[in-house]
């Protein structure tokens, strides 16, 4: 009984392995398939955008003040001096105010890289 079981599912993969490519095929016909799906993830993505930045920006802002309670005790029991104090904090505030940029400015630099792609492909192009 187990061999008739082993032939059974050997059967069902190959009847799904030959006839994969033929429903495969017959959705490549139809064109714009990509680009009606890419409008479609599109609108649906300006739905959340702004409510995933907002939660972005609080967990960022959170660990942000975590850290700089982490560094301002380390400072505290190794009893620094002035110096490496506002030597801390310069390195932090540039650190944490480039991220922060970067997160608020993020999806239009990656907008722009998309729009741009296209373009790009086509100047790689050999001649």
């Amino acid at each position: 009984m187990a061999t008739l079981s082993s032939y059974i599912k050997l059967v069902s993969v190959l009847y799904a392995v030959v006839s994969v490519p033929s429903f495969a095929s017959a959705e490549l016909a139809n064109e714009g398939v990509l680009n009606e799906t890419l409008a479609h993830f599109k609108s649906a993505a300006l739905a959340w955008t702004d409510v995933a930045q907002q939660a972005a920006e609080r967990l960022f802002w959170a660990l942000a003040i975590l850290s700089l309670l982490w560094t301002a005790t380390q400072l505290l029991l190794s009893r620094a001096e002035l110096g490496d104090i506002v030597r801390e904090l310069c390195q932090f505030m540039m650190f944490t105010g480039f991220w922060a940029w970067m997160m608020r400015n993020g999806p239009t630099h990656a907008g722009i890289i998309i729009r741009l792609s296209p373009r790009m492909c086509g100047r790689g192009k050999p001649a």
